[in-house]
């Protein structure tokens, strides 16, 4: 579709620099003369149903002005205030502004600037979207013929898999074990030798795609150039009597990035002109790697006055331009592969459960699941050998839905206005996600109640209804306060079922598994987060962010039906008892006594870990990620499945690194040291912002904020339980109260991000918050070193 439309976009661009020459003689929009006529060619090109010029209110000027149904012109209204705030408006022309569905109809908006380079109004350009079906259906219909075939073979190699897989469980020989590792691996060289093979395909047609777009488009720029110069030819003008000429050549290659270069031959054969286009930014490293020739040049002949041949005008097809188009179509693919082996282990996880129980209907002797087997005895229960497992596919696919919009979240609060309470504009997009952890910050405390008083079933059913609630209503919100309300309402329903599968693993595994439960969480979490942002910024770009919010709300009843397949035996809504296969489990949980959260409050090195430690690395993640991120990337023209992939990049570090360090961390017998490197790591990354590395250095600071998590979190954890007050309090007030002070950094991550240096750019405050960070963690380190010295014992350190 984007490549149908670009032809919309440069005719637009093109007809826009013509009015835009006339707003520099100072003729307003609403009395430009011979704006009919500008018009009415842009009318003629192929597809185009209207054309009308808007004011900067959004309002279409002009007694011809098409009549737009009010669902149109608020689309339209909402558009254009959409350009004025994103500075879509500016000087760039090279960036496009994404076209906007209304009604049956794509609009596709051009801004007009006045000499001042403020937005005069914009011109907009109608397209039936029947015009852009029938090109696009075609070309889908070859695709997916291509997908469904490379899916049947897939599908029918991962079938037999499963089969094998079934026969291999039944066996508890030694060479069992080998043949259930190798089934295991199969499913995953299946589907990526599937994407693999769709890939190949979909790359050698989107290079077919992009050059006959390329082509398409330089064909158009010499076609309208060469007509105005056979309107001069005609006058008798000759090549060297046509002033500024040059300049009109060059500002043609600046309204698209399809031609390379221009050259204008005399009939003799002797270069007149010759204009490159501007210097582009160099081509990423995945540009070079595509396998693009370099395509012909198209050419006009200009006719003379006489009627004999003048010359020649030749646009040079820009191959870098080819290139770049294949390596964002390779990186979205290499985005799904990544997060489909994710959703490959994951959905292995519960294939295994699945089948467990059913060997176990069956009076089959079952081994543990492969990826969770250790010492467990062949003939044990079913759920009670794979217990510490069974949760983490219904956190996956929670999560996964939570973090869908994760992406775009402030952009589409600014898309509903920013006019609420009389608030600054910054602190208005902050909103939605401060209300949001707020909310959920307050439920995950009344979920831990819950969960003692009644089972864990309550808070995981009754957060999955909010969420499904809140995901519909953000997607049906009218306005900023609704939106923000919205996410208030998933907030609540994000913090009640996330503690309330925690309370499963708390309430229903022993002690020789709890741990290895809440390893198999976290990791649930971390996969949920990394597939669910990837995806949603692919789906947001692509099918738009409405969408993506009616898949969060809907999709939020998803882990109600893997739950089914794992936790029944467990979901009880009344009558709340333990499952008999754990009464005598050995070490199973008991409630115990302690102090509160007093003794906490009065010790200085647990209050100095949270104050400069968990709340400012909260701060930090979310103001970076989920508010800065997708602000700075829509500011600098980034596609909007790029703060997906800065997401899923924050994840997959955890994961890479993560089992590594932990094992260092955990033979490592000084762990202050740990936390506050951790801290100058995550605060310094974040520092290097203040130099402007483009988009690289976006990936840098999230990979050096999420290589400081994966330093903090499991040193700090053993930190906080060797203290004094954390042993007479009891670890879990401990580890409550530090779950708090984590959700009220979260929440102010955004708030202080929108309120501190309001002049500078917003990338700019996060590399003073992380420089603040950063002192923090030396502060810590003072404390921690001065409380030490007082009591002249390092268990704290």
């Amino acid at each position: 579709m984007d490549l149908l439309s670009e032809q919309y976009h440069l005719a637009g661009r093109e007809t826009g620099a013509r009015i835009e020459e006339g707003l520099r003689f100072g003729r307003p929009l609403d009395q430009f003369l011979g704006l009919d006529a500008i018009l009415e060619e842009i009318a003629a090109v192929r597809g185009v149903s209207d054309v009308a010029v808007a004011d900067a209110d959004g309002a279409l000027l002009g007694e011809g002005a098409p009549v737009l149904t009010e669902s149109q012109a608020a689309a339209l209204r909402a558009a254009v205030r959409g350009l004025q705030s994103t500075g879509a408006a500016g000087p760039d022309r090279a960036r496009v502004p994404a076209p906007v569905l209304a009604g049956a109809h794509r609009l596709f908006l051009t801004p007009l600037r006045t000499p001042d380079e403020n937005m005069a109004g914009a011109l907009v350009v109608m397209v039936p979207l029947d015009a852009l079906s029938a090109a696009r259906d075609e070309a889908v219909a070859e695709a997916v013929t291509a997908m469904l075939i490379i899916s049947g073979v897939a599908a029918a190699l991962l079938a037999i898999a499963a089969g094998r897989l079934r026969g291999a469980m039944l066996r508890q020989t030694s060479s069992g074990a080998t043949a259930r590792w190798r089934w295991i691996l199969v499913p995953l060289v299946v589907l990526l030798s599937a994407q693999l093979a769709y890939a190949a395909f979909a790359l050698q047609s989107m290079r077919f795609d992009l050059t006959a777009a390329a082509e398409t488009s330089a064909a158009r720029s010499v076609q309208r150039v060469g007509e105005d110069l056979d309107r001069l030819l005609a006058l008798g003008l000759s090549f060297d009597r046509m002033p500024g000429l040059d300049a009109r050549l060059y500002e043609t290659l600046t309204l698209g990035s399809a031609v390379e270069r221009l050259d204008l031959v005399d009939a003799s054969g002797r270069m007149r002109i010759q204009v490159d286009r501007p210097a582009d930014d160099p081509p990423g490293r995945v540009a070079q790697w595509m396998p693009v020739a370099q395509p012909a040049s198209v050419a006009r002949t200009l006719t003379s006055a006489e009627g004999s041949e003048a010359g020649q005008l030749v646009a040079h097809v820009n191959r870098a331009s080819i290139a770049a188009g294949m390596a964002d179509q390779a990186l979205k693919m290499l985005t799904v592969a990544a997060t489909s082996a994710f959703v490959m282990v994951e959905l292995f996880i519960l294939l295994q459960l699945a089948l467990r129980r059913s060997l176990a209907r069956a009076g089959a002797a079952v081994a543990p699941p492969v990826a969770a087997r250790r010492t467990t005895p062949p003939a044990a229960p079913s759920d009670a050998a794979a217990l510490h497992l069974i949760a983490r596919p219904v956190m996956f696919v929670f999560v996964l839905s939570w973090a869908l919009p994760l992406s775009f979240l402030p952009l589409k609060m600014r898309s509903l206005g920013t006019d609420l309470w009389g608030l600054p504009q910054d602190l208005v997009l902050a909103l939605p996600i401060s209300a949001e952890m707020g909310a959920a910050l307050a439920t995950a405390v009344l979920a831990g109640r819950m969960s003692d008083r009644f089972g864990w079933s309550w808070p995981f059913v009754a957060g999955l209804a909010l969420s499904v609630l809140g995901g519909i209503g953000a997607a049906l919100a009218p306005d900023g306060l609704s939106f923000v309300l919205a996410r208030t309402v998933t907030g609540l329903g994000y913090g009640l079922a996330w503690m309330g599968l925690q309370g499963f693993v708390v309430q229903n595994c022993g002690a020789e598994q709890r741990g290895r439960a809440l390893a198999n969480l976290m990791a649930g979490i971390l996969a949920g987060f990394i597939v669910g942002t990837a995806i949603g910024g692919i789906l947001a770009e692509q099918l738009g962010r409405a969408l993506v919010l009616w898949a969060t709300g809907l999709g939020a009843l998803a882990p109600l039906a893997v739950a089914l397949v794992t936790l029944r035996p467990y979901l009880r809504l009344r009558n709340v008892r333990r499952p008999p296969c754990m009464e005598a489990a050995a070490g199973a949980v008991q409630p115990a006594r302690h102090g509160g959260w007093s003794p906490l409050l009065r010790s200085p090195p647990y209050l100095s870990l949270l104050l400069l430690s968990v709340v400012p690395f909260s701060i930090a993640q979310v103001g970076l990620l989920y508010f800065a991120v997708p602000l700075h990337l829509d500011r600098i023209g980034a596609a909007a499945d790029d703060a997906g992939r800065v997401l899923m990049v924050y994840g997959l570090v955890v994961i890479a690194l993560g089992p590594l360090l932990s094992g260092f961390i955990d033979r490592t017998e000084r762990k202050a040291p740990i936390v506050v490197a951790g801290g100058l790591c995550g605060g310094l990354g974040l520092g290097l912002l203040a130099v402007d590395l483009g988009l690289a250095g976006i990936f840098l600071a999230a990979a050096a904020l999420s290589l400081s998590s994966t330093l903090i979190e499991p040193a700090r954890a053993a930190l906080v339980l060797r203290l004094p007050a954390v042993q007479a309090a009891g670890p879990a007030s401990a580890l409550g109260l530090q779950r708090a002070a984590d959700k009220l950094g979260q929440m102010l991550g955004p708030m202080a991000i929108a309120m501190m240096l309001p002049a500078a750019d917003i990338i700019d405050r996060v590399a003073v918050l992380g420089l603040g960070f950063a002192g923090a963690s030396v502060l810590l380190a003072l404390v921690l070193m001065a409380g030490g010295r007082r009591r002249g014992a390092p268990d704290h350190a």
